[in-house]
């Protein structure tokens, strides 16, 4: 849509990798930076500069554990005058049963959730 230079940043290689391959397939040219989004300031490259404009999408707000070094983050990286966008669920998702409408979780779990496992959740780019 017009952007000079576009950033993504994610934790699992897996996903950049499968990123990766759909901007090359559509002729899109960005730089991926594989990182936890907590601290992106200090994970993207210093020649980036401000952002104009800061998109996060679903899963941030409620798998971070804890969210003041995101926002500062975020703050640092954005433009003065620049958009930021978020895009997630309400956590009431989460607490759904997979098979209906039944509530099977504390739609205000605070605990922070871990999985330990030497494989991705995505599966690997052909």
């Amino acid at each position: 849509m017009g952007a000079r230079e576009v950033y993504g940043l994610y934790f699992s290689p897996n996903s950049l990798d499968y990123a990766r391959s759909l901007s090359e397939r559509a002729g899109a040219s960005i730089t991926y930076v594989q990182d936890d989004a907590r601290y992106a300031a200090s994970a993207m490259p210093e020649q980036m500069g401000s952002l104009d404009a800061i998109v996060t999408s679903n899963g941030t707000i409620t798998w971070l554990p804890d969210l003041k070094d995101w926002a500062r983050s975020i703050a640092s990286l954005l433009a003065d005058g620049g958009i930021f966008i978020i895009h997630d669920n309400d956590p009431l998702l989460f607490a759904l049963s997979n098979e209906g409408m039944s509530i099977v979780q504390d739609y205000f779990n605070r605990a922070e959730t871990t999985d330990e496992t030497d494989q991705s959740y995505t599966s690997a780019v052909d």
